[in-house]
């Protein structure tokens, strides 16, 4: 069950990276606080979790080289 890492009760098994794929054409990858998403007009947003869980405040614009290196991971 993931609840654990997200809530941080569990870090033993957490990886580095996770990483979702919708049917939609949506995707994302999430790394600590970070998580990059692109949507379904292959725009990418960036959001840091911590700050905003709701991901209503895209950070790709302030955060260039973040949105470079997790879409490389991705």
């Amino acid at each position: 069950m993931l609840l654990p890492v997200f809530t941080g009760e569990n870090s033993d098994t957490v990886h580095e990276h996770l990483f979702f794929d919708g049917d939609d054409g949506y995707w994302s990858v999430r790394a600590g606080d970070w998580k990059l998403v692109s949507n379904e007009a292959g725009e990418l947003e960036l959001y840091n979790l911590n700050d905003d869980i709701g991901e209503s405040v895209d950070l790709a614009a302030q955060n260039e080289a973040k949105v470079v290196e997790l879409n490389r991971v991705y």
